[in-house]
């Protein structure tokens, strides 16, 4: 059974699915499964996502929500419909451009579920709106923006009010999936640390999608919502599926837990201090000198990229091997001690945890990338 961190309220009114004759028949294939049936189909009819962002992935996901019988969705977008949205965003027709997408997709969903109850947010997710006291009346958030500005807000604001979140995101042809269980366990900000990623990932706008995939990934983010709702199956909490359109991959990587994280870490200021105090058996190079070093042919350097895979794929230092920091504890001993490692993350947080781990292992010659990718990346090289 899953525990993703809410059970649906018994304060929210209990009102019946079947309300007439047509609606008798409208589940008639998902009530027949028997791990759903009436009180399963009752369970998503008192059930209340708000769904964060109603572009490429907010749209199937929304859907395919309404047409499982969720009772009520909280539709958060501020823009408009766009003409160059249409390939992807499956809520809206031609006849919607320039429309609220907000109000677009509530007259699409409302026509294809006429029982589903709207709460619409056209002001987007900000420190503002939805307020805490919106974020109450919900038991389930989707992710499905497209800025991390916003996905670290709604990671913040779910763990403080106990509410999972499903995320996802999507580049070019790869997407990826997790739930973040909002009472315990790992969060968005333990994934991707938001004071090692001051760079933003390219939105679609800018690094291109193929227009499927957003449906493909936005389905998976219901498929996962109702699992978690219904409590069937395995749920992706605390691990994050990994999507390539290209060959159909699929994998999935468990999320490590950051003691030293913003939103749920365990670890306090002063002991993360401590911990820097200790890092001096760990030695630095800057970004100008590893080019220089690389320019001059020492062949000797193995370059460690400790990021998750998804971070390597987007961008990395050519000749670099991935060894992501939570695997580097199994990994540890296929290293040869006596070769010259330096070892780079995002901007050096991470990269330097992996550098204390292995000059605890016996590892001499170990150096951290100073300001890690973003350092290398901001210098011309030599």
């Amino acid at each position: 059974m899953l525990d993703a961190g809410f059970t649906i309220a018994e304060k929210h009114q209990r009102r019946p699915f079947l309300k007439n004759n047509e609606k008798s028949t409208r589940y008639l294939r998902q009530v027949a499964l028997p791990e759903i049936g009436r009180r399963g189909q009752q369970k998503l009819a008192q059930t209340k996502v708000l769904v964060v962002g109603l572009g490429g992935l907010g749209s199937p996901a929304a859907l395919y929500l309404a047409g499982a019988g969720i009772g009520r969705l909280g539709l958060c977008d501020i823009d408009r419909v766009e003409e160059s949205n249409l390939p992807r965003q499956v809520l809206y027709s031609h006849e919607d451009i320039d429309k609220p997408k907000v109000e677009a997709a509530k007259h699409r969903l409302t026509a294809y579920a006429p029982e589903l109850e709207t709460e619409l947010f056209a002001d987007g997710f900000t420190e503002a709106e939805p307020s805490d006291e919106i974020l109450k009346n919900y038991d389930l958030i989707l992710d499905c923006s497209d800025n991390q500005p916003c996905r670290y807000l709604i990671n913040r604001r779910a763990r403080t009010l106990g509410i999972s979140v499903v995320y996802a995101a999507i580049h070019r042809f790869e997407g990826q999936v997790a739930v973040f269980n909002g009472r315990g366990g790992p969060c968005y900000n333990c994934l991707f640390p938001q004071k090692s990623n001051t760079a933003m990932v390219p939105d679609c706008a800018q690094a291109g999608v193929i227009g499927v995939l957003p449906g493909i990934i936005g389905c998976h983010q219901a498929l996962e919502a109702i699992k978690i709702i219904l409590e069937l199956g395995e749920s992706l909490e605390g691990r994050l599926l990994l999507f390539n359109a290209l060959n159909l991959d699929v994998r999935k990587l468990k999320i490590p837990e950051e003691p030293l994280c913003e939103v749920c870490g365990t670890e306090t200021k002063a002991e993360s201090e401590q911990i820097s105090k200790k890092s001096s058996g760990c030695g630095s190079i800057s970004a100008s000198e590893l080019r220089r070093a690389i320019a001059g042919d020492e062949s000797e350097i193995i370059l460690l990229d400790v990021r998750q895979p998804e971070e390597y794929l987007l961008e990395r230092i050519e000749g670099s091997v991935t060894l992501p920091l939570d695997e580097l504890d199994d990994r540890i001993e296929s290293l040869d001690k006596d070769k010259s490692y330096v070892l780079y993350c995002r901007s050096g947080a991470r990269s330097r945890l992996a550098c204390e781990r292995l000059v605890s292992a016996g590892f001499q010659r170990v150096k951290n990338l100073t300001g890690g990718y973003l350092a290398w990346s901001a210098i011309e090289p030599v």
